[in-house]
């Protein structure tokens, strides 16, 4: 996990219910982009989390940052919480 120069926060590895604790209190700043391009594999506990960056993100900064990236498992958990991948329609 990195966060760069241009505003993106580059997550990697596996975002899983084993590694979203120790990650959310690694992460600090507001950047524009969140990259999940490096994700291997995410799970229900990595959709939250990755919702709760945005959340907090669109707190901070008044609008919502952009999401890319589309690892293995993203597009079932959104379709069963009924949001879009890069959680644009995400309250």
């Amino acid at each position: 996990m990195s966060s760069d120069t241009d505003g993106t926060l580059a997550l990697s590895g596996q975002l899983t219910l084993d590694t979203v604790a120790e990650r959310l209190g690694s992460i600090s700043g507001h950047p524009d982009t969140i990259d999940l391009s490096a994700v291997e594999r995410i799970d229900t506990a990595g959709v939250a989390l990755v919702a709760e960056l945005v959340s907090r993100i669109e707190r901070a900064q008044g609008k919502r940052p952009e999401v890319r990236g589309n690892p293995e498992g993203l597009d079932a958990l959104c379709r069963a919480y009924r949001i879009e991948a890069d959680f644009t329609d995400f309250p």
